[in-house]
Parts: structure tokens; C-alpha cells; sequence
């Protein structure tokens, strides 16, 4: 038998693995998207050792869940080198694991599995520099506009003969605690309660404050509000001191605020890891959804009863990695806000909307923008404009003659400035690449996609879904 043959017999897969170790040592609500793995995972191999190697926050909300035999926790001081993670190292080794899934791609984590002599490695190839420490590289369609974490997230499970599913993870969220019972209780009685997360863990923005509390002041005399996870600056909402208003902020731990938010009717937040609780708890949601990077095709809710506020164009500013929010979210009112709580109410009366397929939809309408470049304005293309936004699709429409230095950087900032993803109508190609190389290489964004069609009465917005899952 030749080298490369014994190699392969190696590598492949147990039909019955004992031992499996699933990676994901990051932020809250990265390690949330992860669930749906380890229940896969669990589904497929319900005899199956499996431990999830993670970041400390983790560590109270997944202490006794049952898809996990053990958690292994890694800090960010040990995963700032190998040398620190000496420990963990050893403690992989004599685990002897059986297969290694890495979601978080970095270096010290594929050098890991590799080092701790875990015969097969699944992880992702994007990163050629890292790929060839996996035994089972799996190419991710980062390109692809449509495609939800939770999906990207499942793809590792391919060699495993597991489909990827863009399902929610699997939540156990334990009894209201009899001390938050007793002060849920002191509230306004038959009446629904809403849950309102007022922080973020940084990598995302909080609604703004002055509408928020306007909106708190307003709701409040009719449905219960209830404040809840951590802030750095709590004595924001100190008042308004109402009846209605329970103020829980930077008062409970993870696993309370579980319990709080499936005590809770409704759930207003911003795109951070305690909405996705909410999400996997099919909670009726509304989610503000700001940064640019983080579109809701990416990481929006799973809830089939969910409303985004995401209006991240007409941005004065030309904003890349971060934005300006007294000046980009303007548009964020106490009416907007009360409006949103309404529809959010009225969709509860036909929940078919958001289901199945549908959510994709809502994701895909709310994060795909187009850029319509024509040399002539028409009533015929207004018209198929129309058309178009009336489905729901975002497109903005700007007249170029002629393509000069100065027009090119006025594109690349209409690119910046409305969040464009699809570009439509008679670019050059040299122009078109140029865009793309700014926007990938200087803004570190996907680059824009061409469109390759006319727009026409023939299209709608399932075809420009289509260009948008391209590579």
C-alpha cells in the first residue's frame, strides 16, 4: 500500500467518533451562532463525547447543557500564543479526541488541533496559510451576500455527511429565580412584558439613548418594560422611574438574562449576543441592526415574528469599519421606535410572513443595496425602479456620462456612502475592478458584484438575490 493511500485510510472518518471537539473561543454572540453545530453534532452521534472548547463568557451559560459533556475554556491571554496554551495543549492530547472542528479560523486554533494529534480536522481553507493543518478543508462562499453565520458555521459539518441548515440552536432556560420573580411581580399586573437590551459587548452600536428613553417614557403605560443585560454607563436609565419600568442592567448573569428574556412577551435590542438568545427563543423581535459589516443576511434574527431597523445609507460621512451615530442614526425616533412595536404586535396575526424561506428574504431585502449607473434618465427606467422597490429591493439610480478620475472616486464614495453590494448598468470593467480592489483591499468589505443583466420588467428581486450568492 503506497504512503498516500495509508495517509487516507488515516484521515478517514469513524462511522462512530467517541470523542469530538467543536471550536469556538470568541465573542457571546459568535459563540451562539456555534450552538446548531453541537446539536447537529449530537443528533448525528448521540453516544458521542462532546466538548466545546470556548472563551470564558460562556462559562455559566453552557455549564449544564446537556448537548455538552464538557467545557473546555480558553482565555484571551492563553490564546494570544501557543506558548501560553501549553496547558490546554496537554489536557487535548490526553483527551485523545477523535475529530476537531474549528470555527473560528485563526492560527493558534488550527496549529492546535494539529499539535494535540487530532487525527481528523475540519476547518475552513479560505486562510491557504493555515488550510493545510486540516485534514478536511472546507471552502466558504464568504463572497456570498445571502448566507447566514449559522449556515457558514454548518458547511464544517460537510465531511461528517451532515447538511447545512439555517436553523436556531437549542436554548434551556432555567425558572425565573424567586427574587426576580417577587420584583417582576411588583409591576403593573396583565400586562405583556417587553425586554430591552440598552448595551452592546462592543462590537456593535446600542440604540440611541435620547429616543430610547422617550420610547421607554411612552411604552411604558401600557406594557411592561424591562431592562436588561450589561452597560457601561447604567446611570442612563436611571429615569424615567415608572410603575411599568423594572431596571435590571448590570444585575444578572447570563443564565437570569436567559430567563428574562423567555419570561418576556417581546424583545427590543441591538445586534449583539443576548439577541440571539431572544432569536433561538423564537421571541417576537425587534432588532437594530447598524453596523455595515454586520448585515442582517449575516446575522439577523431566526425568529419567524422579527422587524430590522436598518437604514445604514444616506450616511454623510463616509463610513467603513465605524460609524458616527449622533449624525448616521438620525432616522432612530420614539415614533420610529413605537411604530416598529405596533407592526411588530400586528405581525403576531400572521407569523407566515417571516417562516421558513421568508426570513431570508427579509434578511436578503434588508442588507442587499444596488447601485444603478445609467448615461440617461427614462420614464421607462423609473418605472422598472419602481417596480423593483415596490418588492422590497434598495436601489439607488445615478446618471454618469463619462468616467473620469474624479467620477471614479465618486463612485467608489456611492459605493461607501449607500452600502452597495450590486452594480448595475454600463460600468467598465477597468472602473467595476478598481472599485472592487478599494472596497476589499483599503475598506476590507465584500467587494461590490456586476450586475450582468439590464434591468428590465422581466426581473425581480429573486434575480438579484441570485447575482448576490455568486462568488
Amino acid at each position: 500500500m503506497t504512503t498516500s493511500k495509508k495517509t487516507a485510510l488515516k484521515r478517514s472518518i469513524p462511522n462512530q467518533p467517541r470523542k469530538i471537539l467543536v471550536q469556538r473561543a470568541d465573542k457571546l454572540g459568535d459563540i451562539l451562532l456555534a450552538i446548531p453545530v453541537i446539536n447537529a453534532l449530537k443528533s448525528k452521534y448521540p453516544n458521542a463525547q462532546i466538548d466545546f472548547l470556548t472563551s470564558p463568557i460562556a462559562t455559566h451559560l453552557f455549564k449544564k447543557y446537556p448537548d455538552i459533556n464538557e467545557l473546555i475554556i480558553v482565555t484571551e491571554k492563553e490564546q494570544s500564543s501557543l506558548l501560553q496554551m501549553r496547558g490546554l495543549l496537554k489536557q487535548l492530547k490526553k483527551t485523545k479526541y477523535d475529530i476537531y472542528i474549528s470555527l473560528w479560523n485563526t492560527p493558534e486554533f488550527a496549529i492546535l488541533g494539529r499539535l494535540a494529534n487530532i487525527p481528523i480536522r475540519i476547518g475552513d481553507k479560505t486562510n491557504k496559510s493555515i488550510a493545510w493543518l486540516f485534514t478536511h478543508q472546507i471552502h466558504q462562499h464568504w463572497s456570498d451576500f445571502t448566507r447566514h453565520q449559522i449556515e457558514f458555521n454548518m458547511d464544517l459539518l460537510a465531511p461528517l455527511g451532515i447538511p447545512s441548515q439555517l436553523v436556531p440552536g437549542k436554548l434551556y432556560p432555567d425558572p425565573l429565580s424567586k427574587q426576580l420573580q417577587q420584583k417582576i411581580e411588583q409591576l403593573p399586573q396583565n400586562r405583556d412584558h417587553l425586554a430591552i437590551m440598552t448595551g452592546t459587548g462592543g462590537s456593535n452600536h446600542a440604540i440611541p439613548e435620547a429616543p430610547l428613553l422617550t420610547f421607554i417614557q411612552q411604552i411604558s403605560t401600557r406594557v411592561n418594560v424591562i431592562l436588561i443585560g450589561q452597560d457601561n454607563h447604567p446611570e442612563r436609565f436611571t429615569h424615567p422611574q415608572s410603575p411599568g419600568v423594572l431596571n435590571l442592567i448590570n444585575q444578572t448573569q447570563l443564565p437570569e438574562l436567559l430567563s428574562n428574556i423567555n419570561h418576556c412577551d417581546y424583545f427590543l435590542g441591538p445586534d449583539t449576543g443576548p439577541t440571539h438568545m431572544a432569536s433561538f427563543l423564537q421571541k417576537p423581535m425587534i432588532v437594530f441592526s447598524s453596523m455595515k459589516p454586520n448585515p442582517p443576511a449575516r446575522w439577523g434574527s431566526l425568529s419567524p415574528i422579527h422587524r430590522n431597523i436598518r437604514r445604514d445609507y444616506e450616511c454623510e460621512y463616509l463610513c467603513v469599519k465605524q460609524c458616527h451615530p449622533n449624525e448616521c442614526f438620525r432616522f432612530v425616533t420614539a415614533p420610529l421606535l413605537e411604530q416598529e412595536f405596533e407592526a411588530l404586535k400586528q405581525a403576531q396575526d400572521a407569523p407566515q410572513n417571516h417562516h421558513g424561506p421568508n426570513i431570508k428574504t427579509q434578511h436578503c431585502l434588508h442588507t442587499i443595496r444596488v447601485l444603478l449607473i445609467s448615461q440617461k434618465d427614462s420614464p421607462d427606467t423609473q418605472a422598472q425602479i419602481n417596480a423593483l422597490q415596490k418588492q422590497g429591493l434598495v436601489i439607488f439610480h445615478y446618471i454618469i456620462t463619462q468616467y473620469t478620475p474624479r467620477q471614479l472616486w465618486r463612485l467608489i464614495s456611492l459605493v461607501i456612502r449607500h452600502n452597495i453590494m450590486l452594480i448595475q448598468g454600463p460600468v467598465p470593467k477597468l472602473i467595476l475592478k478598481l472599485i472592487q480592489l478599494y472596497m476589499g483591499i483599503i475598506c476590507h468589505y465584500i467587494p461590490p458584484k456586476p450586475v450582468p443583466f439590464c434591468i428590465s420588467e422581466s426581473q425581480d428581486i429573486s434575480d438579484y438575490f441570485e447575482i448576490s450568492k455568486q462568488g
